[in-house]
């Protein structure tokens, strides 16, 4: 039996969020491999720790932000403005928002996947612990700076780079679940890695260091007492 195929309500959305997911992918491989991989972490900070160090920290920054992102409601506004009169002939603004939620609904209202929407919105739902730190650290921390988290009670998020990377992963996940199910279809996302850069960068390091070792032995080796000297 054929795959039933996108329904044409829900293909845009779920080709620019699986885009989105890619993206995310190439970052959190670069992290995992570059930061999260001892040996090649240590090549990286030898001689360029300031660098890489503030590279690795942008870089996890902003894979948090693409995760709370991609977590955000279908919906947003000024909801707590919703609470005090309205001024005559406005309405409290709202901001429609491209996420997984939002695709959630579109797969209830037009994907004719009763099983497929409970199960997707299960495995989202298992992560709750860990995605409700991540928009704290977002919303207080990375995108806004809240005074009094920063001036009095700094924020304490428990949350490891072990846990972006499982959220990041079941997302995957998630997006593959719903192709599959439409499209018999996949993304291998771990295969993404192939395309990164940094095994040169790594060699390239690797030779740059050899060769300054090299350099600063054979500057030593001038100035060494030469046998019967």
């Amino acid at each position: 039996m054929p795959p039933p195929e996108f329904p044409p309500e829900i293909q845009p959305a779920f080709e620019v969020l699986r885009e989105d997911m890619m993206e995310l992918a190439r970052k959190l491989l670069l992290y995992r491999d570059g930061f999260l991989n001892q040996s090649n972490c240590e090549v990286l900070f030898a001689r360029t720790a300031t660098v890489f160090e503030t590279f690795g920290r942008s870089l996890i920054n902003d894979i948090i932000i693409s995760v709370a992102r991609l977590m955000d409601p279908p919906t947003t506004g000024n909801q707590e403005k919703k609470k005090k009169p309205a001024k005559a002939g406005k309405e409290p603004k709202k901001r429609e928002n491209l996420t997984l939620r939002y695709l959630f609904e579109l797969i209830q209202q037009h994907g004719n996947a009763r099983e497929l929407h409970a199960r997707v919105v299960a495995r989202y739902q298992l992560l709750e612990p860990i995605l409700t730190p991540i928009s704290d650290l977002r919303n207080k921390v990375l995108v806004h700076r809240d005074r009094p988290t920063a001036l009095t009670t700094p924020l304490s998020i428990p949350i490891t780079d072990q846990d972006i990377v499982r959220v990041c992963e079941v997302f995957q996940g998630i997006v593959n679940d719903i192709d599959h199910h439409f499209a018999e279809s996949g993304t291998a996302f771990n295969v993404l890695l192939s395309v990164s850069n940094l095994d040169a960068l790594l060699h390239i390091l690797r030779r740059g260091m050899k060769g300054l070792d090299d350099d600063q032995e054979a500057e030593m080796e001038r100035w060494r007492p030469k046998p019967g000297s």
